[in-house]
């Protein structure tokens, strides 16, 4: 049942979980991760969790992304 629910995401909230960037971006939790750690973008850890910056999430979709 989980798959078929739809997320809402705020759109004022500036820190993302990975299942949070998953939906937006539809990619997996791997490619999210090479993406962090290739530096393309922005994360901040908040005790063992990682969350990443929706601002650098948007602008690195909008500049192109996987291409």
């Amino acid at each position: 049942m989980k798959a078929q629910e739809e997320t809402r995401i705020p759109e004022d909230r500036l820190w993302l979980s990975y299942p949070e960037v998953e939906t937006i971006t539809g990619f997996s939790r791997t490619t999210i991760w090479r993406l962090i750690k290739s530096g393309e973008i922005q994360t901040a850890r908040y005790g063992r969790s990682v969350r990443v910056n929706r601002r650098s999430l948007e602008a690195w979709l909008e500049a192109g992304g996987c291409q």
